[in-house]
């Protein structure tokens, strides 16, 4: 039993066996099933028709600008923060890693991301480090600029605005000058 009260589907969704069910369908069982069937029409972001498969494309590119636009609103990612336990070097800025509890969870490519940083009360400008571990797993690491007011356990949302710079290998001499130099840019921002 679908115990839905309303059933939203694009203007292009199929579902079921071999994808044959679509809008019409739905709309077709609303009585039979006691539920509401609502189309959303096709969007459009700057003359460009917006869809699921877009959106994706843009945050596994590293596109974030664009797919924001497509979103309309920021891309996130939550979790509780907890120390990083790798030593890179004493220059590195403070890392927290956001492990990731969704195993579906579309994450952009390894790179630095300019982020916001929001739990009650907390509101800082931040730094995402998307890199891949030696387990070949993506990491998710943050360096929050203003860390007075998180507490341990507590839950914070990253908003995703802009990528700064593409992959960095942490194991790399250069690494920590590159990261300092990503958040003097973050800094500079406005947002």
């Amino acid at each position: 039993m679908l115990n839905a009260r309303v059933v939203v589907a694009g203007i292009n969704h199929h579902f079921g066996f071999n994808k044959e069910g679509d809008y019409k369908q739905l709309w077709a069982w609303q009585g039979k099933f006691n539920f509401e069937a609502e189309e959303i029409p096709e969007q459009e972001v700057y003359h460009e028709t917006v869809s699921s498969t877009k959106i994706r494309q843009a945050i596994s590119e590293g596109y974030i600008q664009r797919a924001n636009a497509y979103l309309d609103h920021y891309y996130i990612i939550m979790g509780k923060p907890q120390e990083y336990g790798m030593y890179v070097s004493s220059d590195m800025p403070h890392l927290f890693k956001i492990p990731q509890t969704e195993e579906c969870k579309l994450l952009p490519p390894p790179g630095i991301y300019a982020v916001s940083v929001e739990s009650v009360p907390l509101h800082s400008k931040g730094m995402v480090i998307i890199h891949k571990n030696p387990e070949d797993k993506p990491e998710v690491l943050v360096n929050i600029f203003d860390t007075p007011g998180l507490y341990p356990d507590q839950r914070v949302t990253l908003y995703f605005h802009k990528r700064i710079l593409g992959a960095v290998n942490l194991s790399d001499s250069k690494a920590t000058s590159k990261i300092n130099n990503a958040k003097e840019e973050i800094s500079d921002l406005i947002y």
